[in-house]
């Protein structure tokens, strides 16, 4: 499974750009977090909410309803491409959260 997370190079890029502002460095590439509603917390279980920070393997169906690719010329005059991928999210299961190795070896006694 691919890690999304941003490199130092794709935070600079974005800095280069004029994207970012104030220090504002997104972990993430914008477009990869959901917000999940009421309706839709009921929809795939989850009814107790799991601590900030918390890891949740899951798995999700996801349908293609777009594509595009498109020449666009950047600020040096060079002609580059950007290809783009439309993405709806069908199904979605995720899994109990997981424990660390350290507490599942040392539980907590609440």
């Amino acid at each position: 499974m691919a890690n999304l997370k941003n490199t130092k190079a794709d935070m600079e890029e974005e800095k280069a750009e004029g994207d970012l502002c104030c220090g504002d460095e997104p972990l993430y590439p914008y477009g990869t977090a959901i917000y999940l509603d009421d309706e839709t917390l009921k929809k795939i279980g989850l009814t107790t909410l799991p601590k900030f920070g918390t890891i949740m393997p899951g798995q999700v169906v996801m349908k293609v309803t777009g594509t595009s690719q498109r020449a666009y010329m950047d600020k040096d005059g060079k002609e580059e491409m950007r290809t783009c991928v439309d993405i709806q999210i069908t199904d979605l299961e995720l899994a109990p959260p997981t424990k660390t190795a350290a507490e599942t070896l040392y539980p907590s006694k609440e």
